[in-house]
C-alpha cells in the first residue's frame, strides 16, 4: 500500500497565526508582497490547512454535517478565488502560479474528498485548465528551489487526474524533471515528497495502481533534457 501513516500538511510553522505579510507560508521562501495587493499566498495556506483537517476525517458524507458544511465552504471558497483570477481582479503582484495551486487543491478536493472518479467529464476541463495555467511562458522562472514540494503535488494532481487525457504526457515529463531536480529515485520517495503537502490515507488499490502507473510514466522522461 502507499502508506499506513496519518495524513499531515506540512507548514514551516503550523501552530502559528498567519501572517499576511510574511513570505514564510505555503510557498516557501519567496519575496515578501504587501497584502494589500495580493492575498493569494495566505489563502492558499488556510485552505490546505483546511482541506488536511478534512483529510484527516474521511470519508465525507451527506450525514456528516459539520464536515460537509466546512467542505462546502471550502470548495465554494476557491471556486470564488478561480473565478476571480478570470474576472481580472488580480494585480500584477499576484504570483503567477497561484491559479494553478488553487485549481489543483479543488481537484483534490473532488477526487480525494468527494471521491469523484477522474473519468468523470468534469475533470476535462479542470485537467486543461490547470495545464493552461501552470505551464504559463513563465514557467520556470515561476517556482523557486524553495517551493518545489509544492510544484511536485501540483504536478501529481493534474498528472493522476489527467490520466488517459492529452495533458498526462505534459504533466508526466515535467514531474520527471522536477523528480531528477529533488534527487527522488524511488517510488517511495516520490509518494513521501506528495505527503509533505498534503495526504489523504485510504486503502485503495485502484487508487495505488494510478500512482504506480505514474511513476513508471514519469521513468521514461527521466535523462529528457
Amino acid at each position: 500500500m502507499l502508506s499506513n501513516k496519518k495524513p499531515r500538511f506540512n507548514l514551516l510553522h503550523g501552530d502559528r497565526t498567519i501572517n499576511t505579510n510574511s513570505s514564510d507560508t505555503i510557498f516557501g521562501a519567496a519575496t515578501l508582497v504587501p497584502s494589500v495587493f495580493c492575498d493569494c499566498d495566505p489563502q492558499l495556506t488556510e485552505i490546505m490547512v483546511d482541506l488536511q483537517s478534512l483529510s484527516d476525517n474521511p470519508p465525507i458524507n451527506a450525514l456528516d454535517g459539520l464536515i460537509s458544511d466546512k467542505l462546502y465552504l471550502v470548495e465554494r471558497r476557491l471556486v470564488m478565488l478561480i473565478v476571480s483570477f478570470d474576472d481580472g481582479i488580480h494585480t500584477s503582484y499576484c504570483r503567477s502560479d497561484s491559479k494553478a495551486c488553487f485549481l489543483a487543491a479543488l481537484i483534490y478536493l473532488y477526487t480525494c474528498l468527494r471521491d469523484y472518479p477522474t473519468q468523470a467529464p468534469l475533470f476535462d476541463s479542470f485537467t486543461t485548465t490547470l495545464a493552461e495555467a501552470l505551464f504559463s511562458p513563465s514557467y520556470s522562472q515561476d517556482w523557486a528551489e524553495s517551493r518545489y514540494s509544492m510544484l511536485l503535488w501540483v504536478l501529481t494532481t493534474g498528472a493522476l487526474t489527467a490520466e488517459g487525457r492529452p495533458e498526462r504526457t505534459k504533466f508526466a515529463r515535467e514531474l520527471a524533471r522536477l523528480m531528477t531536480k529533488k534527487g527522488i529515485a524511488s517510488f517511495y520517495e516520490f509518494v513521501a515528497s506528495a505527503r509533505e503537502i498534503l495526504w489523504i490515507e485510504r486503502r485503495d488499490e485502484r487508487r495505488e495502481a494510478a500512482w504506480r502507473s505514474l511513476w513508471w510514466e514519469c521513468q521514461a522522461f527521466i535523462g529528457e533534457p
